[in-house]
Parts: structure tokens; sequence; C-alpha cells
């Protein structure tokens, strides 16, 4: 039953994300750039202090957060690239294309520490 409650929270969570980004889709290519990052800075926000209250916690283990750590560390540099061009008003499409190529592995970050916040393994 458990399991089932949370892959109905995970599936949740990535609706809603996907959501966001389908209301955009008449708006400039600059203004779904923009609330694209947005959305993924936050939910990269989100994951970050539910991963880390999960390591405090010891509910995973240093094994287990070391991948998000390293992940953390190249989304960041990257994310600060592609904001940066942004805000700057460059076309440096290879920079923000790179930032949400990244997505993917977040939601799988964020799906993880939702299973396991919820006892599950």
């Amino acid at each position: 039953m458990r399991s089932l409650v949370r892959a109905r929270w995970a599936l949740l969570l990535i609706l809603v994300a996907l959501a966001g980004c389908a209301s955009v889709r008449r708006a400039s290519p600059e203004v779904v750039t923009g609330l694209s990052l947005d959305e993924l800075g936050a939910t990269f926000v989100a994951t970050g202090e539910l991963m880390n209250r999960l390591r405090q916690e010891n509910v995973i283990t240093e094994r287990e957060y070391e991948p998000w750590r390293d992940y953390a560390l190249r989304f960041k540099a990257a994310y600060g690239a592609a904001v940066g061009a942004y805000q700057a008003g460059t076309s440096d499409v290879e920079a923000v294309a790179k930032v949400l190529a990244m997505k993917t592995a977040l939601f799988r970050f964020l799906i993880t520490a939702t299973q396991k916040k919820g006892g599950g393994t």
C-alpha cells in the first residue's frame, strides 16, 4: 500500500512539473526559457533540502547521498551559466539546453527522495 501511495506522489510531482511547462506554450521563447529555468531552480532547491534532511536524519547513507552531491555541483555550474546567459539576453542556447537536459536526473533524485521520505526503499 505504501509503495502505491509513494508512486502516486511521484507521479503527481511529475504531472505538476509538466503542467507548468505546458501552461506557457503560447508565450514567447524568452518567457518560456525564463519560466523553465525558474521552475527548474525551485525544484532543485526543494530536492536539495529534502536530500540534505534525509542525510542528516540518517534515512539515507553517505554512499546514497554521494551521487546527489556530485550532481548538485554539476547542476549549480550549468544552472549559473544558463541563468547568466538568459539575464544577459544572449542567445547561448547551449548553456540553457545543458541545464534543461539535467531535469530528468533531477526528477529521478526527487522521486527517490520522496520514496525514502515515505519510509520505502
